[in-house]
């Protein structure tokens, strides 16, 4: 008995408790296949380049799994998704470990459109997520997964 109580507790250690939620503001009248991919971050979120970076690693394979190619702004006739990223809070993965009870939460918050090349708006959206507990802490690249994975319903997907 002791043993299955053990590997159940190791599983749940090694899980996160990571969330995201999309909130569709405008739907685009039909499924989007192919985009242009750009954010910028807003006042409230200091980002690095390498988070940057990774946030767009992130966004493109989640996109490319639901079948959504991202694509250069130079390929012509393709719409453009802009974001602007309003929080990107990592926390403390120590505090969420160790304390627990919501310290060290992590968070995210963006805004997006999708216009089409004329520069007629389509779609837009808002895309939160957020870890406030989680095995071993939880791991920020959790919430940037389900960020990446709500933000196909921007899409029509």
């Amino acid at each position: 008995m002791r043993y299955p109580l053990f590997a159940l507790v190791i599983v749940f250690l090694s899980l996160g408790c990571a969330t995201a939620k999309v909130e569709v503001l405008k739907a685009p009248p039909q499924r989007v296949n192919k985009v242009s991919l750009s954010f910028k971050p807003g006042p409230g979120a200091r980002m690095t380049e390498d988070q940057q970076s990774r946030l767009r690693s992130t966004l493109t394979s989640a996109l490319a799994s639901s079948g959504i190619a991202v694509v250069s702004k130079t390929d012509g006739g393709v719409p453009a998704l802009d974001g602007t990223i309003e929080r990107y809070e990592p926390g403390n993965r120590a505090l969420r470990y160790f304390v627990g009870f919501g310290a060290g939460k992590a968070s995210f918050a963006s805004s997006w459109t999708l216009t089409e090349p004329s520069g007629a708006v389509i779609s837009e959206c808002r895309v939160t997520g957020s870890l406030s507990i989680g095995g071993f802490g939880g791991s920020y690249d959790d919430v940037l997964d389900k960020v990446g994975d709500q933000l196909r319903g921007c899409l029509g997907s």
